[in-house]
């Protein structure tokens, strides 16, 4: 059984998490000395600390020199093909941010790469008594999305020992799916999109085609990894003119003999195409008569690059373990693809992610953000070995109302108030037209962007002149001139700054 990384590898254009792939591309220092800064990574000469073990435990180390920790392989090879660099860039991050700080701490890098790797790395880490445990990673089958399910209960082996446990809070902010199972016209599931569906789009940015995996998964799974169900869904993919792309028919069982072809205990199933450009539609069939529309609930999650699920659902997106309610479950407070619950009032940190590599690539995500609170808090028990998970958190607090803050506000009655640009140069037109919204602020002009606007900007083509003040640049500006980078200080007279929409922006009504 294979657990799906939090985060695909992204494109050379666009912003995502660290890279699974291997590259010999570098975190850039000065992207680790902000990141230091932002998160309270203080030097702390002078101090007294207590000795503390942290354990990474990952899909991948690949490339992994010594100096990043012990690495520990688990009793089931991992193809070579298969290995991951997302583990060790995990690693980098960690030990960056404790170097700045002047922590030494005794760091062990576990490969959890499926289930029963995972399982091995999570009893390592009662056995060997480990204090802090950083897992950038989440399951999209092995959980009901509420801290239930077999592989919390592997999680909480931990827990029950005291270790604090970082989770990532997943990249799936924009790619779930969450409904009741209710049978519908010809026993197909009742979906929001046309024909009961999920409508998903594929979008290449070039060449023809889109990999596009799709987990289908319902709260049906035990607490025991060996128990299974007999409420049974399927997954069909189809294209616009609803020609059958690809079927995914497990048929659920509670046991299952060695000689059962076709059959699973999990209830979940797994779909992955390559697709063209155009729309799609995946259904669900619902194949048992044993769901209840009151208590049985569907999940559907959908990724790949430049696939976009246009049927979404929105504020309950956490997979297991994020939604444990005793791990500490970071998102990234740059991202508006992390993952959340309202009802599970997550995630409990939100922290800034944006990390830059020499080969000029920039990568944010829930992943770098659970790194670099990992980081913290690892800091915190060598400060004070007795810290519980609700002192750390309360320590915390400060990274997620800093974050969050803004230079700016809105002018209207709680909202921003649209605005037009106010020249006509090329390169200003061109962030509009590819989705940026002109609103009116405290401090000046703006354009909400929906992605990193540097990285917006190269995408496009277009040059930024670097910051050359004094102290931090990190500002995207732009006037008549062209795009350049900016300070801290108030925004210049007659430029627009392009920032990434907040959270909780709201435009008023016209």
């Amino acid at each position: 059984m294979k657990n799906l990384i939090i985060f695909s590898l992204l494109t050379l254009v666009t912003v995502g998490s660290m890279p699974q792939q291997a590259s010999a591309a570098q975190i850039e220092a000065s992207s680790l000395d902000r990141l230091a800064r932002e998160i309270g990574m203080r030097a702390t000469a002078g101090r007294a600390f207590s000795p503390v073990k942290i354990a990474i435990l990952d899909n991948g180390f690949k490339g992994a020199t010594a100096n990043l920790g012990t690495l520990h392989a688990g009793p089931v090879a991992v193809a070579a093909n298969l290995e991951e660099e997302h583990g060790t860039k995990m690693a980098e991050i960690v030990q960056g941010l404790l170097k700045r700080a002047g922590v030494t701490a005794d760091v062990h890098l576990y490969s959890a790469f499926g289930y029963s790797n995972f399982e091995a790395a999570v009893n390592a880490v009662v056995q060997e008594k480990f204090d802090v445990v950083l897992y950038s990673q989440v399951w999209e089958y092995g959980g009901n999305g509420n801290g239930k399910g077999f592989i919390n209960t592997v999680v909480n082996r931990a827990l029950n020992q005291g270790v604090l446990w970082i989770n990532a809070a997943g990249n799936f902010g924009a790619g779930t799916l969450r409904a009741a199972v209710t049978k519908g016209t010809d026993d197909w599931a009742k979906l929001p999109g046309v024909n009961d569906s999920a409508v998903i789009r594929c979008q290449p940015q070039s060449g023809s085609s889109c990999r596009a995996r799709l987990v289908l998964s319902w709260n049906s799974f035990s607490d025991d990894v060996n128990v299974g169900t007999d409420k049974d869904l399927d997954l069909v993919l189809t294209d616009d003119t609803l020609r059958i792309v690809q079927t995914a028919g497990l048929q659920q069982k509670v046991t299952i003999a060695p000689t059962d072809s076709g059959a699973s205990l999990y209830p979940r199933e797994i779909l992955e195409a390559e697709l063209k450009p155009g729309t799609y539609f995946a259904r669900v069939k619902v194949r048992s008569n044993n769901f209840s529309a009151g208590r049985d609930e569907l999940r559907l999650t959908v990724s790949g690059d430049f696939v976009a699920l246009e049927t979404k659902s929105s504020g309950e997106t956490l997979l297991a373990p994020a939604d444990n309610s005793r791990v500490i479950t970071v998102g990234a407070v740059d991202s508006e693809l992390s993952s959340s619950s309202r009802l599970l009032k997550k995630p409990d940190i939100l922290a800034p992610s944006l990390i830059k590599t020499d080969d000029g690539l920039q990568y944010k995500g829930s992943s770098n953000a659970a790194a670099a609170v990992a980081a913290r808090a690892t800091l915190e028990r060598a400060l004070d070995k007795s810290l519980t998970r609700e002192q750390l958190i309360g320590k915390l607090k400060n990274i997620s109302s800093s974050a969050t803050q803004t230079h700016f506000g809105p002018t209207g009655p709680g909202c921003y108030q649209l605005d037009v640009l106010r020249s006509a140069a090329s390169h200003l037109q061109q962030m509009v037209l590819e989705g940026g919204v002109i609103v009116q602020t405290t401090d000046g002009q703006k354009m909400f962007m929906d992605e990193d606007p540097f990285t917006r900007a190269t995408r496009l083509g277009l040059s930024v002149a670097p910051w050359r003040g004094r102290g931090q640049g990190g500002r995207l500006m732009g006037d008549v001139t062209g795009l350049f980078e900016y300070g801290s200080s108030a925004s210049p007279r007659d430029a627009i700054e392009f920032v990434l929409r907040p959270f909780d922006a709201v435009i008023c009504p016209l």
